[in-house]
C-alpha cells in the first residue's frame, strides 16, 4: 500500500499545482486587461485636453 499511498500523495500534488497555475493565469489576465484599460482611459483623458 506505500506505493499506492506515493501515487496518490503524487496525483494530489499535482492537482494542487494545477490549480495554483490557473489562478495565476486568472489573475495574470486580469491585470493585463486592466492596463490596458488605464492606458485607453489616459489616451483618452489626454485627448480631450488638446482638443
Amino acid at each position: 500500500m506505500n506505493k499506492f499511498d506515493e501515487l496518490l500523495a503524487a496525483l494530489q500534488k499535482r492537482e494542487e499545482e494545477k490549480h495554483k497555475n490557473t489562478v495565476l493565469w486568472i489573475l495574470a489576465v486580469i491585470g493585463a486587461v486592466t492596463a490596458v484599460a488605464a492606458i485607453a482611459y489616459a489616451v483618452y483623458r489626454l485627448s480631450l485636453i488638446h482638443i
